[in-house]
């Protein structure tokens, strides 16, 4: 992928996205954190992106969007939370992750 198409990540509730738990993604990929809810979540996790190497945390609006850095980290997967104010309905699905190869 190239930084004009980022991989889309829907988020459908606390720790739990559209799909697949595991994401894969390479060096230079780009994510955009797509927020499918009613309220602004935060995202956060040990940052495999660039700029970000102490860690990262990006605040995803309601029905909104916010896109990543590029992906720069070793190979390997990087563990992430959703956390929101309120719960919400859908149920936590697993640990979510981006596996970088």
């Amino acid at each position: 992928m190239s930084a004009v198409n980022p991989i889309e990540i829907k988020i459908v509730g606390e720790n739990s996205i559209q799909g697949s738990a595991e994401v894969p993604v390479t060096a230079g990929d780009r994510i955009l954190w797509v927020n499918t809810l009613d309220q602004e979540c935060v995202v956060s996790f040990a940052s495999p992106f660039k700029d970000q190497e102490s860690g990262c945390v990006f605040h995803v609006p309601a029905r909104g969007s916010t896109p990543s850095g590029e992906v720069a980290g070793d190979k390997g997967e990087y563990q992430f939370t959703i956390k929101f104010e309120k719960p919400t309905r859908h149920k936590h699905r697993g640990n979510p992750r981006i596996i970088i190869r």
